[in-house]
Parts: structure tokens; sequence; C-alpha cells
């Protein structure tokens, strides 16, 4: 392959293990969860986990993609490919949700641009609408890889789940609380003593978000307003039967800018950084971290794929049926507000960042009956694991960054203690964050024909 290669599509003859996979995926996600055992009971004392010192062998190179990989692509090695079919994770399963916004692009390359292939690695991807049963088979180990929010990831961590954070997915992404155009409600305070009905998504990002926003307001569920549990289809409709719903990008602009059907009376960017988490079970990094390198070098390559045809990634994301309700314009404005706005350094796991963000998240969980108990600092340290991205940022020559790139130096806020000052997001963004800046490069880099030295 060249550096200006697109990476080919091909059909391969379907193994048994891979049509047991798609059929199961074929049949709907109650399928594939009945077949999943349940997550075990919550412990409080989750098992630490050594930090891994995995170096890769890796060589400066001059050769780019047209989308700035280097190359040639480091292969996966034959000891660890058969360790993963001795324990049938061959071909790998990647469970993702095609309603998220962002990540369900860079999936949607990773998938038909064979981003895995190029490293050696047989990957099949498991669409979930339904994120208990995500869950259930990240923790009955049928998916190895997953894209989760971080109540979810504490689920698994409570439960003794193998899991380990290595990348952040599409931070800040909009939750919001919407309302039908007709309705009195103007702002989130109003819920105080109504005992409205609250539509929402159980164990979703924007559920999460909720339960922040309703603490840093004076609310209190099952108070103030009750959570009735609805499925994202539900949501697009603002049913009658509640009086708002809380749904995620890209439910949240279908309902106010293509259907125009309701409004935002609060938004989740002051509450909570919202994210996803690459996850992966933790016996790869234990036995196959070369494994783990090739899933996040070929996630850093998704997305700097998507940076540079983000027409061609909205392409590929309109084959998946379940968004061909969405208009082609639709999809490519989702695709770059949450793809391309940021430095791609977005995706790397601050450990000190998210540590606290997300212990302070899990607070309000716990203090709100959603989680058995909250997860302190040190615990989401021993679970979050930046070693595979700082590997990628090193082949790819990026210096690693001290803060995420939507804090500015100047910023007054307090991570974990909300509500956040203003800060870069959707909402306020115009154009995208300018890379590579003076200090981004340790080395010459190519991206688009033109190369951009330190």
């Amino acid at each position: 392959m060249t550096g200006t290669e697109t990476p080919k599509r091909h059909v391969r003859a379907l193994r048994t293990r891979r049509e047991f996979i798609l059929q199961a995926g074929a049949l709907g996600v109650a399928s594939i969860s009945d077949a999943c055992q349940a997550v075990p009971a919550s412990s409080l004392t989750p098992t630490p986990y050594p930090v891994p010192t995995y170096l890769p062998t890796m060589m400066p190179s001059d050769t780019f993609t047209d989308w700035g990989w280097p190359l040639p692509y480091a292969q996966v090695s034959a000891k660890s490919v058969q360790w993963l079919k001795n324990r049938g994770w061959w071909p790998l399963v990647v469970g993702h949700q095609p309603f998220w916004s962002g990540a369900n692009a860079v999936n949607a390359v990773l998938e038909f641009d064979k981003l895995f292939a190029v490293r050696g690695l047989d990957v099949v991807f498991l669409s979930f609408q339904d994120a208990t049963a995500t869950v259930q088979g990240f923790a009955s180990s049928r998916l190895q890889v997953c894209t989760l929010n971080s109540s979810l990831v504490a689920q698994l961590i409570q439960s003794g789940a193998p899991v380990a954070v290595v990348a952040i997915v599409t931070p800040n992404l909009e939750a919001a609380t919407v309302v039908p155009n007709a309705s009195h409600l103007q702002s989130l305070s109003q819920l105080k003593g109504s005992a409205s009905a609250i539509g929402i998504v159980p164990n979703s990002l924007a559920d999460t978000y909720l339960i922040v926003s309703a603490a840093v307001n004076g609310l209190t569920v099952g108070q103030d307003f009750y959570l009735k549990a609805l499925i994202l289809k539900e949501e697009a409709t603002l049913p009658a039967t509640v009086s708002a719903v809380v749904p995620q990008e890209p439910v949240v602009s279908e309902i106010t800018e293509q259907l125009h059907t309701g409004r935002r009376i609060d938004v989740v960017f002051p509450y909570i950084f919202s994210h996803g988490n690459l996850v992966i079970r933790r016996e790869l990094i234990e036995s196959a971290p070369d494994v783990v390198q090739a899933l996040v070098d070929s996630y850093v390559e998704g997305i700097l794929f998507v940076r540079l045809q983000p027409r061609s990634a909205t392409a590929l994301l309109a084959k998946r049926p379940d968004l061909r309700g969405y208009s082609p314009s639709f999809l490519l404005a989702q695709t770059q507000s949450y793809n391309n706005l940021y430095k791609p350094t977005f995706l790397f796991p601050f450990v000190d960042f998210w540590s606290i963000e997300d212990a302070s998240v899990t607070t309000a969980l716990a203090a709100a009956h959603q989680l058995a108990a909250p997860l302190d600092v040190p615990t989401w340290q021993r679970f979050i694991i930046p070693t595979f991205a700082q590997n990628s940022f090193a082949r790819l020559g990026w210096r690693l960054p001290n803060r995420p790139p939507w804090i500015p130096k100047d910023w007054t806020g307090s991570v974990g203690r909300p509500p956040y000052p203003e800060y870069p997001n959707v909402s306020n963004m115009r154009q995208p964050q300018p890379w590579p800046e003076s200090g981004d490069l340790t080395r010459p880099w190519k991206f688009a024909g033109t190369t951009y030295n330190p």
C-alpha cells in the first residue's frame, strides 16, 4: 500500500464464528442480550491493575497516507493472533452504537475501509441501540471492544469486570433537555415541585447529564420530577406522555433542527464533560498488548481519515440502515461537528482530568441512587490507561499535550466542580481549532499533501 491509497474494500469468506456474530446482530439487540450472561453483582473493591509498560518498536517515518498515518503499518504478531484464536476471540468483536454522533463516523471508516485489517486484525462490528445489552455483551466477553459512557464503565468496574479505558470518544457530545415548541417550560429549574415525567433512555450519556444537572439546579429525581424510560425513536417523537425528553446527538438536532418540533431548555455543557470511553478487555493488555496498540492506532487513524475526508466518511456512515432516515447534509454536519472542531488530541485519556471528572459524576449518580456507590479518583486512575495513546502519538510525531484542547489556558473553572464556566464546544465554536500549531509536533508530519514541521 502506498502513502496515498485508501485501504481496499474487499469481501472475504465468512467463517463460522463470524456468521454467528453477524446473524446475532441481524436478529436485533434482544437476541444478543439474551445470549449474554448477566453482569455480576456489584463489588465496591475493584481489583487494581498495574499500568502496562508495553513499548512498541517504531522508527520515524517520512511516508504517510493522505490523512497523516505513518507507513508502513505495524503488524500484530503471529503469537498474539494465535492467542486470540485460542480464546475464541477471532475475529475480535467491536460493539458500537449507530446513534452516537462522531463515534459512528469513525466506526464506519474503521469497518468499511478495513483499517484493522491492514494491521493484521480480523474484526467484526456489532450494532447496539441498548446500552444495557452492550454492557452485558462486554461483561460476558462476547464483546472485546466497545464505546461506553462513564456511568456504564463504573458499573463494570464495580462488578469486577476486566475493563480498561484506552481513549476518549467524542468529548462534549451534546445532550439536552428538549420540550415541544408550545411548552411553557423555559428552564430546568421550572421542574421544581412539578411532578413532571421526563423521557430518558436509561443508562445513556444523556441520563447521566440529567442527574448531574438536576443536582446542580437543586432538583430531586423522584420528587420534583420522575423519569420515564423511552427508546431513542420514541424520544424523537416528543410523546405526549412526558413533559420533556433528554436525548443526545444526533437526536437533539433531529428534533430541534431537522423536524423543528422542539427546543432546548437546558444543555449538557455547564454540568459534565460528556464523553464516551473506548474500552477494551483487560486480558488484551496483559496477554496481547500489540493488539491493543493496533486497536488504538486504528482508532486514531480513523479520526484522521474523517478529518481529511468528512464527506467520504459520511457516505460510509449513510450505509448504516438505522441512519437512513437522516439526510446526507444532516449526517455531514454531525460528522464535522463531532470529529473536526477540536484538535485530534481530544482522544487522549488524560488520567488526572478524567479521573476527577468521572469521580464527580459517579458521586452525583450514587447520591441519586442511580449507581451502587461512587468511585473515587484513585479508583478511576487505575482503570484509565494512557500508554497506548501515548505510543500512537509517538508514532505520529505529536507532542503529548498537558490538557484537553477544549480547556483554555485562562479557563477559570475547576474540573469536578460544576457548573462550569464557558469553554469551547459545538454550541459556541464557529470554526475548527488550528492544527497543528507551533509546539504540537516533535518531528515533521504530513497531512493532505502538506508537511508540517515542529
